[in-house]
C-alpha cells in the first residue's frame, strides 16, 4: 500500500497507514523492546502494551520528559518532515508514549511530533509501553537517540549523556557511587 499523504474522513489530513506492516512491527515489538540493556548486562526493564493509530491530540510532550540538555533543534524538523513526506518506514520503531492518567506521556519522537504538526498529521501510530523505574524510561529514552547512518531523527550528544548522568544521580535513580556512575557512562557511549 503506498504510502499518501491524503484527507481521510476518519482521521482528518493523516497518512494512510499501512495496517499489515503495522501489525507485522507489533508481532516483534515485545523482542524489539527486550533488546535494551544496560552495560553490566542487566535489561532495561520496558513493557511493551500495544501499537496503536492515536489522536495526537491526547498525547503530552513534557518538557521535564525531555532527555536532552539542549531543546530540540528546529533545524531537524524539516529533514524529518521531508522523510515522512516521502513515506513511513515501517520497519523504525515508531514514536513511543507512557500512558499517565488520561493522557498519554510522549517517551520518544519529540522531534517526530514537531514534524507531524509541520505535516498536519492528527494521527500516528505509537507504541505503548510501561517503564520499571525511572532509570529505565531515561535509559530507554537515551538509547533510542543513538545516531544512525543516514539517520534524520535528533540524536544525543556527549552534552546530552552528561546531563542525563547527572540527572539520574540527581534524581536518585542510580546511587552516587563510582560502579553506578561507570555503568551508566558505558551503557550511553558503548555499543
Amino acid at each position: 500500500m503506498p504510502n499518501v499523504i491524503q484527507p481521510n474522513q476518519n482521521y482528518g489530513i493523516t497518512p494512510t497507514f499501512d495496517k499489515a506492516a503495522i501489525a507485522a512491527w507489533k508481532k516483534g515489538a515485545p523482542e524489539h523492546y527486550s533488546q535494551f540493556k544496560y552495560a553490566d548486562g542487566t535489561p532495561v526493564l520496558i513493557t511493551y502494551i500495544d501499537t496503536v493509530i492515536m489522536n495526537r491530540s491526547g498525547i503530552q510532550y513534557l518538557e521535564k520528559d525531555q532527555i536532552r540538555a539542549k531543546k530540540v533543534m528546529d533545524k531537524n524538523v524539516v529533514p524529518l518532515k521531508k522523510s515522512f513526506e516521502g513515506g513511513i518506514d515501517y520497519t523504525q520503531p515508531p514514536p513511543t508514549v507512557e500512558k499517565v492518567g488520561k493522557f498519554h506521556n510522549g517517551a520518544t519522537g519529540f522531534t517526530r511530533d514537531m514534524g507531524f504538526n509541520c505535516l498536519g498529521w492528527r494521527y500516528f501510530y505509537f507504541d505503548i509501553l510501561e517503564f520499571t523505574t525511572p532509570r529505565d524510561r531515561r535509559t530507554y529514552m537515551c538509547l533510542t537517540n543513538k545516531k544512525e547512518q543516514k539517520d534524520v531523527r535528533t540524536f544525543n550528544d556527549s552534552g546530552d549523556h552528561y546531563w542525563n548522568i547527572c540527572q539520574s544521580i540527581q534524581n536518585d535513580e542510580i546511587p552516587q557511587d563510582e560502579s553506578s556512575i561507570r555503568n551508566m557512562v558505558n551503557t550511553f557511549y558503548m555499543k
